[in-house]
């Protein structure tokens, strides 16, 4: 069986056997599926310095626990990746979860073996500078049989790779997992056609979000209310996480946070910023409000705003984990990907030692 390798992924998974397996039964349904059309919503991508705009299907939403986008990419090629998380693979989480036997860093272990390494990816974005000849040459990197040109734009292209449905490998799935699968795939073919490389642009801070000093902002929580960077004075250090609802890893991750928050209480301040909810809109802020709830979060969540966005835009990926001391002073190593309690548990003992 090949292996497909994201040989520029970020996150913690570099490899989703995701290639020809067998041809599953193919109806006319399956046939029809690059000719349906559907309604979309966008998602930029271009805080994450990712400058892809790129079409979220609003049937995902039906789907929006298996249905994850995942960065990959650093350095001049960078972009996303559409992957499902079979329901049998989150069973399994919350069983990991709930384990009491088990120690943090096990749990975290158990997580990649057995949940995170179901991911199935079926189709990536990049954009690279290295012109429309890359095309070719990344279909065979990352495993795809189709590929096309997208854009080209100021020096860089994008790029859209994805496979056919009969090259999904769905060997070990349940009969509604693939169901699923088929229904998350359906606008797989067709969202080449609606993306185009994004005009955000890239904060100016060299030294990214490990050189923010000072840190001022006004903002809203998910109720409105409103939140300053007098937060920070509360605590010695806070922990900041940036996340987003189309994000899977940042929904494993969430509830570990919490039980941080909780263990950490009166020592170290917890604010997390999504991402992709701006201030003043409504469309996602029930889905993040239920995320939050699902995960046991209790401590503060910032909309996304112009200010809140030259720090987002610093992020090289999601879920990106940093931390700010009273004054509003990035201290420590900025993190980026998701992490267990544990992992998190030695870090922050090191800051509060410092």
């Amino acid at each position: 069986m090949k292996k497909r390798i994201l040989l520029l992924a970020l996150v913690m998974i570099a490899v989703f056997t995701v290639t020809a397996c067998g041809k599953p039964e193919e109806t006319a349904k399956d046939a029809e599926v690059a000719k349906v059309d559907f309604e979309y919503t966008e998602q930029d991508f271009g805080g994450y310095e990712i400058p892809i705009v790129m079409p979220i299907p609003k049937i995902w939403e039906e789907h929006k626990n298996e249905a994850s986008i995942l960065p990959v990419g650093k350095g001049t090629e960078t972009g996303v990746s559409v992957a499902f998380i079979p329901k049998s693979a989150l069973t399994v989480y919350e069983e990991i979860k709930n384990d009491e036997s088990l120690s943090e860093e096990e749990k975290a272990t158990k997580v990649r073996e057995k949940v995170m390494q179901g991911l199935v990816t079926v189709s990536s974005a990049v954009v690279t500078d290295k012109g429309p000849e890359r095309l070719e040459s990344l279909k065979e990197e990352m495993g795809y049989s189709q590929g096309k040109v997208v854009e080209e734009k100021d020096g860089k292209t994008l790029i859209y790779l994805w496979s056919n449905w009969e090259e999904v490998k769905t060997e070990g799935f349940t009969e509604e997992d693939i169901a699923s699968m088929k229904e998350i795939f359906k606008p797989v073919p067709k969202l080449g056609d609606v993306m185009k490389i994004s005009e955000a642009k890239t904060a100016a801070n060299p030294d990214g979000i490990a050189g923010i000093k000072n840190w001022s902002f006004t903002a809203k929580d998910l109720e409105g209310k409103e939140v300053t960077q007098e937060i920070f004075k509360e605590n010695k250090i806070t922990l900041v996480n940036i996340w987003g609802t189309f994000c899977g890893p940042c929904k494993v991750e969430l509830p570990e946070l919490a039980k941080l928050s909780e263990k950490y209480s009166g020592k170290v301040g917890f604010v997390g910023i999504v991402s992709d909810v701006p201030e003043g809109s409504s469309e996602g802020l029930d889905l993040a409000k239920k995320i939050l709830s699902d995960s046991g979060v209790k401590f503060t969540n910032l909309l996304i705003d112009d200010k809140l966005a030259e720090v987002t835009r610093m992020a090289v990926g999601v879920p990106t984990t940093f931390f700010v001391d009273g004054e509003g002073n990035v201290v420590g190593d900025v993190l980026v990907g998701a992490r267990g309690a544990e992992d998190f548990s030695k870090v922050i003992d090191k800051l509060l030692e410092d």
